[in-house]
């Protein structure tokens, strides 16, 4: 049984893999639509897809990280409304890093005006819900949007 605050673990540790511990954060968010908003990000071995976040940094909360990773990453200004889920993931990077994310999962709402995204490799989408489900790079993320997108 897992435990409350970490929430379930998904995908598989390598055999013989240290996985290092990682704090992140996503955000979710829709338009008025009811497209989520997902970051499409360019990978030397190609396209992935996944909410708008990312690793949180030294000393920075989940809600800090979820604000900044939007704002770097989409251009959107934020405003986290708590956290939502949790989830661990099990992640083999291209770079040879292997971590296991402890994930936070904050509703977000947009506020201001949109800007600019300000890393090249990532581009703001709008994706149909069961899309956005089914293209997210890791399981854990696309079990929690499949809640999220449920409670409406």
């Amino acid at each position: 049984m897992p435990d409350a605050f970490e929430g379930p673990r998904f995908g598989t540790p390598r055999r013989g893999a240290i996985y290092r511990s990682q704090a992140a954060a996503f955000a979710l968010f829709t338009d008025a639509q009811g497209a989520v908003a997902c970051v499409e990000i360019e990978r030397p071995y190609g396209i992935c897809w996944d909410l708008p976040g990312g690793r949180c940094e030294l000393g920075e909360t989940g809600e800090d990280c979820v604000v900044r990773e939007c704002r770097e990453e989409t251009g959107w200004e934020v405003r986290s409304t708590g956290v939502y889920l949790r989830a661990r993931q099990y992640v083999d990077r291209s770079n040879g890093d292997t971590l296991l994310y402890h994930a936070a999962y904050y509703p977000c709402d947009p506020i201001g005006d949109h800007g600019d995204s300000c890393e090249p490799d990532h581009r703001l989408v709008w994706l149909d819900p069961d899309e956005a489900i089914a293209r997210m790079r890791h399981m854990a993320t696309a079990w929690v949007l499949a809640r999220w997108l449920e409670r409406a």
